[in-house]
């Protein structure tokens, strides 16, 4: 378990914002899904590990739901507009 597990209740919303952002290029919006999903899976691996130990096929496929949906809903977050 990583660093990330920690700091995720401040950095996945903080990914969430910079994903909607309308400044933020394809580039820095494909990163912050991507970061952020990967986050949100590795919690989710530590959960399931704390509650089923090495259980098939619960140990990589809830990690892997949990990815797949933050990823699908950061994508989809409706990009912001900033006034100049």
């Amino acid at each position: 378990m990583g660093g990330a597990i920690v700091a995720a209740p401040l950095t996945v919303p903080l990914l969430y914002l910079a994903a909607g952002e309308d400044r933020a290029g394809a580039g820095l919006r494909t990163a912050a899904v991507l970061i952020a999903a990967l986050t949100v899976a590795e919690v989710a691996w530590a959960a399931t590990y704390l509650a089923v130990a090495e259980a098939e096929p619960w140990i990589w496929l809830l990690p892997v739901v949990a990815g797949a949906a933050t990823a699908t809903g950061f994508a989809r977050t409706p990009r912001r507009v900033t006034p100049a």
